[in-house]
């Protein structure tokens, strides 16, 4: 009979984008390689934990998503980092005030979904301006 893998439970592990994965999320720098990062990080502590993980990107930051172009992983996928919550159970990303941008629609973009599972059924998110509609002038 196989050896079954030992598991350890865990109420919640927080990491940071910039501080554990080495991001700049400066609105200029492609962060695609810290993304990848996180996202390989995650399975691999998956294998052995279970538990909440919280990805932490800071008050501010603008995440950019240039190009997995030269982007590494365990893997060898390089598009790792855009897909950086396939596969990841129990993710909550908290980054108010923070922007994941994919260089105003020229970038390799970004996917966030797959419900932990490793079927890909995601949309792609994409910059919405607001516009403000006119309420007609009120009938006497």
């Amino acid at each position: 009979m196989p050896a079954l893998a030992q598991t350890t439970s865990t109420a919640a592990i927080v990491k940071n984008i910039k501080t554990d994965f080495g991001a700049k999320c400066d609105g200029v720098a492609n962060d695609v390689q810290a993304f990848t990062n996180f996202h390989e990080w995650a399975l691999n502590w998956q294998k052995t934990n279970t538990g909440l993980i919280e990805l932490d990107i800071p008050s501010g930051s603008v995440c950019e998503f240039i190009t997995s172009t030269g982007v590494t992983g365990i893997t060898g996928n390089n598009f790792s980092g855009r897909f950086f919550a396939m596969g990841v159970k129990q993710l909550l990303v908290v980054g108010y005030g923070a922007t994941l941008s994919d260089n105003n629609g020229t970038g390799a973009g970004f996917f966030l979904g797959g419900s932990g599972k490793t079927v890909l059924r995601t949309r792609m998110l994409r910059p919405v301006r607001a516009r403000q509609r006119r309420r007609p002038a009120p009938q006497a």
